[in-house]
């Protein structure tokens, strides 16, 4: 099996693609919690070993960004129930 190399310039351009993306659907009352969580989970599990810190500081930042309101969405979530 051949897996396709994605280059760094290209992982740096598509997340900040989705982050984008991610604050127009914030913006769209349509957006539910759940669809900002799966949103934010997507672009955590996508990212979370692309960026090294040392190389790419800000959108390691992104990353750790998303995964802690993830995990606060999810909180706020279960005290509700």
């Amino acid at each position: 099996m051949v897996r396709a190399v994605t280059s760094s310039a290209s992982n740096r351009a598509i997340i900040w693609d989705r982050l984008l993306a991610l604050a127009d659907e914030i913006d769209n009352q349509q957006c539910t919690v759940h669809d900002l969580e799966s949103r934010l989970l997507t672009i955590e599990e996508g990212f979370s070993s692309v960026f090294d810190p040392a190389d790419h500081y800000a959108e390691y930042v992104a990353v750790l960004f998303c995964r802690a309101l993830r995990r606060r969405i999810e909180r706020a979530q279960l005290r509700k129930v």
